[in-house]
């Protein structure tokens, strides 16, 4: 069978919907068909991550990468500590590096509105980059009046995210965070 032939490409992509939807998302989002450019951006990614040496360079390609791949207005590099869930490395694109300064000491009082974590809690960042829609966890109307999007998110300007965790260490719980003004459909 040729690698292209429809009957295998409905195949795989129902392995993936099947894979997220199975996931422990309590609202299981319907993906969309993964273009062909997508998926060669995704591989210059991967082949991207041979070369790198160092943690920040780990971030910064990743920043890079993601914004190539997710439509996003801002991305963030979070760390946490696993013990007191302080915060404990950002990186950000340059856009928004001084307003991450303002921000980050306001996060420290404010994490546990995050929709997410109150939820799920922090073993939710330990999902291998499943992505957590905030929208699914809370309406926007009810999020403008969370705590963390007075301290934090409306100096992003960010409405809309996704959260990624990318995995818990004895150092640190690290996650992704893609952040938009307007939905993708405004």
């Amino acid at each position: 069978m040729r690698e292209n032939s429809p009957k295998r490409s409905n195949r795989f992509r129902d392995e993936m919907t099947h894979l997220y939807t199975h996931s422990l998302n309590p609202s299981p989002m319907r993906l969309p068909d993964i273009r062909h450019s997508d998926l060669l951006k995704i591989r210059a990614f991967h082949s991207d991550l041979s070369t790198i040496d160092t943690k920040d360079e780990l971030i910064e390609r990743a920043l890079r990468h993601f914004a190539k791949i997710v439509p996003a207005d801002f991305l963030c590099w979070n760390e946490f500590d696993p013990v007191s869930f302080a915060p404990k490395y950002f990186q950000t694109s340059d856009d928004y590096a001084d307003i991450i300064k303002i921000t980050v000491p306001r996060l420290s009082h404010t994490i546990d509105f995050h929709p997410v974590i109150s939820r799920l809690g922090w073993e939710s960042m330990d999902n291998k980059l499943f992505p957590y829609r905030l929208s699914d966890f809370e309406t926007l109307a009810k999020f403008r009046h969370n705590p963390i999007f007075r301290e934090v998110y409306r100096h992003l300007d960010s409405n809309y995210q996704l959260a990624y965790g990318c995995g818990t260490t004895s150092y640190s719980i690290a996650a992704f965070a893609t952040s938009r003004t307007k939905t993708c459909n405004s």
